[in-house]
């Protein structure tokens, strides 16, 4: 867009006008990184697709809850990741997935007998107590048995305070994004660590952008954006930001 730009400027012509989408996101590591090459892959992918079609995307640091109350109410044009969920639906319109994540069951090194799928249904069954995100859905069998009051789920803004938690035998197991995982793990221990996965994926969640249905360019938004992410999953862009910005399994 850019080099087509200075063309037409050069030919006397006006520049075309690029569109500004502005998004409220937040740090989270080690998808949304500052410290990562174009922000980590989500700003990453987000900037490129909307390039693709000639707009340009802005990212606003907001707390989780703020950046859903501020976009649901229109102030601004979009958000990111965000797991679908009925209530969700409601307030918002959804891309294609920008990002497919497997969550995986973590526990003590020191507690595994077996890493089979009974085992990992019994840990599940068995647990009271873990900890997440805030303001993020739990992996399927989990909000299951925490909706049904049977496990109790303590809040926290670092997936490192969960796995430090789940170290000192204050809370039974930990449901994380096999990246988000891997990543804090070698933050806090390298290879190694006490903490290991027990096993494959519990859960597979899609990750999204989204555009508040009270703006009546969403819709035309949307499905701007997701024709541009199809042409970059078919050029092989996607593919090669998620091996170039996400921890790939040891």
């Amino acid at each position: 867009m850019a080099g087509l730009a200075a063309l037409l400027c050069a030919m006397g012509l006006p520049a075309p006008v690029v569109a500004e989408q502005r998004f409220a996101t937040a740090e989270f590591l080690p998808y949304i990184d500052r410290s990562a090459p174009e922000g980590g892959y989500y700003p990453a992918l987000v900037a490129r697709v909307l390039a693709h079609h000639g707009d340009r995307a802005v990212f606003v640091d907001r707390p989780w809850a703020r950046a859903h109350e501020e976009t649901r109410a229109g102030r601004f044009d979009g958000s990111f990741p965000y797991v679908r969920s009925p209530s969700r639906e409601r307030e918002f319109l959804f891309s294609e997935p920008l990002l497919e994540v497997p969550s995986l069951l973590f526990v003590r090194r020191d507690t595994v007998a077996t890493g089979g799928d009974a085992e990992r249904a019994r840990r599940i069954a068995a647990a009271r107590r873990t900890c997440y995100l805030r303001d993020s859905l739990l992996p399927t069998p989990l909000e299951a048995r925490a909706a049904a009051g049977a496990l109790e789920v303590v809040r926290v803004d670092d997936m490192a305070q969960c796995f430090r938690m789940l170290e000192a035998g204050r809370i039974d197991v930990v449901a994380a994004g096999a990246y988000n995982g891997r990543s804090t793990l070698r933050r806090l221990h390298g290879a190694g660590g006490p903490i290991v996965a027990l096993g494959g994926a519990i859960d597979v969640s899609t990750l999204h952008l989204v555009w508040p249905r009270s703006d009546p360019r969403a819709a035309a938004r949307r499905t701007a954006f997701n024709a541009s992410l199809a042409e970059l999953r078919r050029s092989g862009e996607v593919d090669r930001l998620q091996a170039w910005l996400l921890p790939q399994a040891e």
